[in-house]
């Protein structure tokens, strides 16, 4: 009997086990929500020269109507960034542009 309870206790302690795994599986974000929130992060960062996010040269920059400069670059096949900077180099928005399946970070 007491082995029995033993295994019973052993089955539910693997049921909790399966369970935590798979909740934490699903707290991960997809490639997709983690390039948007990576992106989402740079707001109100300086631009600096060792920020090797924006070393890269932009495909286009643009200055818009309200001052601030709009960089666009490359990021994967089909996929592009865009930052809007003030004129301090801080970056005010960021977002991709293009196909889910490119525009991707792996968590």
């Amino acid at each position: 009997m007491e082995e029995t309870r033993l295994t019973e206790l052993q089955h539910g302690i693997f049921a909790v086990c399966v369970v935590a795994v798979a909740c934490a599986g699903c707290a991960l974000p997809t490639p997709q929500e983690n390039l948007r929130d990576t992106l989402q992060g740079c707001i109100g960062r300086q631009v600096d020269p060792g920020y090797t996010f924006l070393e890269r040269q932009p495909l286009s920059k643009t200055l818009l109507p309200n001052g601030n400069l709009q960089l666009t670059y490359r990021y994967m096949r089909r996929c592009t960034f865009v930052v809007e900077i003030l004129e301090s180099r801080t970056i005010v928005a960021a977002l991709s542009e293009g196909p889910s399946e490119d525009c991707i970070l792996p968590p």
